[in-house]
């Protein structure tokens, strides 16, 4: 039982680990795609939504250039045909750009935060708790006793077995 308890407990902190560096990853990139970047009001120029997905179109301008129709990565509901949204459009690339609400980073830091949670949390009570024992161990007062008379407990059943009593 301790070794799947430990098993679990490395298997949570272990993606809660790999979360947050994916969150670090993530909001790395995205703030250095920002640093050689303009922020531009972008159109919504066309949404079609299907049973479990909602295209939204934009279209932008740009040093005078008209870009788009480009399809955008998400949707917030707030969004309608007409309506704008901001981008960074990438200096060097004007068709390259990010549209981000920081959803996806807080998504995944909360769940790395979670799971590392949980997996370091069980580590850390089993760490506690196994503390007691082995300092009774160390520091505690040995006792001697007298074992009279070993029987079994026919009162009782356990999965089909009758206990051992100790007196």
């Amino acid at each position: 039982m301790k070794k799947i308890l430990n098993i679990v407990a490395g298997l949570f902190l272990a993606v809660g680990v790999i979360l947050l560096i994916a969150t670090y990853v993530v909001h790395s990139n995205y703030e250095d795609f920002k640093s050689h970047a303009d922020l531009v009001d972008a159109e919504i120029v066309d949404m079609t939504a299907s049973h479990d997905n909602v295209r939204v179109l934009i279209a932008y301008e740009y040093d005078g250039k008209t870009y788009g129709p480009a399809l955008l990565s998400g949707y917030s509901s707030s969004m309608y045909v007409g309506g704008t949204v901001e981008i960074y459009v990438d200096r060097e690339n004007p068709s390259d750009f990010s549209w981000g609400s920081g959803m996806a980073q807080t998504i995944l830091l909360i769940l790395g935060l979670v799971f590392a949670g949980i997996g370091g949390g069980i580590f850390l009570v089993r760490a506690i708790s196994g503390s007691g024992a082995k300092r009774l161990v160390k520091e505690g007062d040995k006792l001697v006793g007298k074992v009279e008379n070993v029987s079994r407990n026919t009162a009782v059943e356990i999965n089909g077995e009758n206990p051992w009593v100790v007196v």
